[in-house]
């Protein structure tokens, strides 16, 4: 098990029909692990608890 901070920028337009909250979104939901720790206090950092790989974790966030 790991424990990642990931800070990243969304630019505040829409893109491919998507908003900035939708695109948002989709970063959170592809990282999220169901029963692990998870904190997304502020717009564009998150500490994310997984048994994910770095490399793993990394796509899927850059994924959405």
């Amino acid at each position: 098990m790991a424990t990642y901070f990931l800070s990243f920028r969304i630019a505040d337009k829409t893109t491919n029909g998507k908003t900035y909250a939708e695109r948002r979104q989709a970063v959170i939901d592809s990282v999220r692990t169901k029963g692990q720790g998870f904190w997304d206090g502020t717009t564009s950092f998150l500490v994310v608890e997984s048994a994910l790989s770095t490399q793993a974790i990394a796509a899927k966030a850059s994924a959405p």
